[in-house]
Order: C-alpha cells, then structure tokens, then sequence
C-alpha cells in the first residue's frame, strides 16, 4: 500500500462501521482535547486499501460510536465532556464527506453504542448511571431525529464491556460476567422481551 492510503490518524476511541457499498466512516476523540473527528473512506476492493476522504471536526464529546446505512445515512452518539448527558448527531454521506445536522440530547449514561439498520431501525445501548447495569432503546430515524419507541433496562453484577450490533437487526452484548443477545423478533415488533444466554 501506498502511504497515501496508509494514514493513520491520531486519536483515542476509535470506532468505525462499513456499509454494503463499501462505505467507511471512522470516528474518534482528540487525544488533546474534546474534538470528536471523522473521516470517510472508500474501498478500493482491486487494490485492497480504503481510499480515504479529508478528516474534519464535527463536535465535541467523548466515547464516539457511530453506524451507517447502505444509503449512506449515519449517525454518531457521544457523551459530553462534562457531564454525562449522551447526545447524537445525524449524517449523510455524499463523496468522501458527510452533512451533519445538529446535535440532540437523548438520554444519561455512559459508553454509548449505537447501530442503524437497514431500514432506519435504530438500536442503542448505554451504561446506566445510577447502578450497574445497561439501558436499551429502540426507535427509528426520519431525516433528523431519532424517533424512541421502547425502551428496557437490565441490571447486572459487571457493566457491559463491548457491544456487537449488526444490520440484520440483531444485538449482542458482551459483559464481563456473561452474553446477553437480544434477538431479532424484539426489535422487528419493539416488544422488550429478552433471551439471556449466560
């Protein structure tokens, strides 16, 4: 690879999606300040390299986690800096940038994950504040906001470390004492049941 394509940016909380068309969105918090940034890449399946766009400044928070459709619409959600209210902010792609709207406030918590599905179905888990535990929500977008439609609450004895959604609208969580999957039938109906697999 060229080191053109072999940039890598510097940063802490680096989080990444790809979509189907071969869409890349990277996003990552400043390691000197609050800045969240963001860049958007290409694959370049030939020459098995991402072609990468222009990294710019959209906001300010910390602890990104951002998802994306195959039509190029993405959202981010962050905590802020200082206090931990989570926010998101909603994108879409054109060429090798994306078209931010502004900022909402949607919830308190921590470590914010988020995944957008296909059909703008939008899944969100967050770290409670108040006790150990994990809080799950679920909407869909229209062209600027998140729409909530459920949501459901799970307490556990260890706060949940990694969270693994993917777009055929299934959820898995990963905790450090055991695996929690939400299946595909409680998002597709926004019901709150819940299958644990310990």
């Amino acid at each position: 690879m060229s080191q053109e394509h072999d940039f890598c940016a510097k940063g802490v909380q680096p989080t990444v999606t790809i979509n189907r068309n071969g869409d890349v969105v990277e996003v990552y918090q400043s390691d000197e300040n609050d800045d969240l940034y963001y860049r958007v890449g290409k694959i370049d399946i030939l020459n098995k390299q991402i072609i990468w766009g222009t990294l710019k400044v959209f906001s300010q928070g910390v602890t990104p986690s951002v998802s994306t459709t195959i039509h190029g619409m993405t959202i981010v959600v962050f905590k802020s800096s200082s206090c931990n209210k989570l926010y998101y902010q909603v994108g879409q792609i054109s060429d090798l940038e994306i078209k931010w709207g502004v900022c909402h406030k949607y919830q308190d918590g921590l470590n914010p994950k988020i995944t957008l599905c296909k059909d703008r179905r939008v899944l969100l888990t967050h770290e409670t504040t108040e006790q150990s535990g994990t809080c799950h929500l679920s909407g869909y977008l229209n062209e600027k906001n998140i729409i909530l439609i459920c949501t459901t609450d799970f307490d556990c004895e260890s706060k949940p470390k990694l969270d693994l959604p993917s777009e055929d609208h299934n959820e898995i969580c990963i905790y450090e004492s055991y695996l929690q999957l939400v299946p595909n039938s409680t998002f597709s109906n926004f019901g709150n049941t819940v299958e644990q697999i310990m």
